[in-house]
């Protein structure tokens, strides 16, 4: 079995960015019906901030595979049966992040090299952290201070889940791996091509295929 989990907003404002996704999870469960593919999926409605960290914790030590879907992240059914059948047991779909005030859209997938945080370049098989837009956390996973509020005792809200959780998660496994070289431990592994990420501002960047500073800036 595996567990589709998307968290979803109750604000109606954010009701058509997350259309395309919904839509998605209806030909996901249809399709995998078809195909006698075990996909059991758990809308999450957000009534306030700290929901989607709530559930993913009453869900952590189930012994099934977690993907996560979030409400504007729109991959194929090709790419979801990509992640759900990869023999690794923690994958992540490659799309673009941009928010006000950026110049352009990044990846959302990264590592670090010392004190410096770089993005992927398009190709890439690894990294050691990309963002829960759309990841798979194989079974079984490892134990995380959930009962603690994760690090510092607290609920987290949406918008800083991702560090609050892929900190902890990055760090056990680092442990449970023996302490490697750190700029070294690329865990999660990569899926490309990239997944639509379906929000108001990506869509001016939609002819886009990479970020800019991949390009070639010497030329005059």
């Amino acid at each position: 079995m595996t567990i589709v989990l998307s968290p979803h907003s109750v604000k109606s404002e954010d009701a058509p960015k997350q259309l395309l996704t919904m839509r998605f999870l209806s030909d996901l469960n249809y399709q995998a019906h078809r195909d006698s593919r075990a996909v059991a999926i758990c809308r999450v409605w957000c009534i306030d901030d700290t929901s989607y960290e709530h559930m993913i914790r009453s869900l952590w030590s189930c012994t099934d595979d977690i993907i996560i879907i979030e409400h504007d992240i729109v991959p194929s059914i090709a790419q979801y049966y990509e992640i759900m059948d990869c023999p690794h047991q923690f994958c992540a779909g490659v799309y673009y992040l941009f928010y006000e005030g950026w110049k352009e859209p990044v990846y959302s997938a990264s590592y670090w090299i010392g004190s410096e945080i770089h993005q992927v370049k398009e190709g890439d098989e690894y990294c050691q952290w990309p963002s829960l837009g759309f990841v798979k956390f194989g079974a079984p996973r490892p134990k995380l201070t959930l009962d603690d509020g994760y690090i510092d005792g607290r609920d987290h809200s949406w918008n800083n889940l991702d560090g609050a959780l892929q900190g902890t998660f990055l760090d056990n496994l680092w442990v449970e791996a023996g302490r490697p070289n750190r700029d070294e431990f690329k865990p999660w592994h990569l899926h490309w091509p990239i997944v639509t990420h379906n929000t108001p501002l990506l869509q001016k960047f939609e002819r886009i295929r990479m970020p800019l500073w991949h390009k070639d800036t010497t030329s005059k």
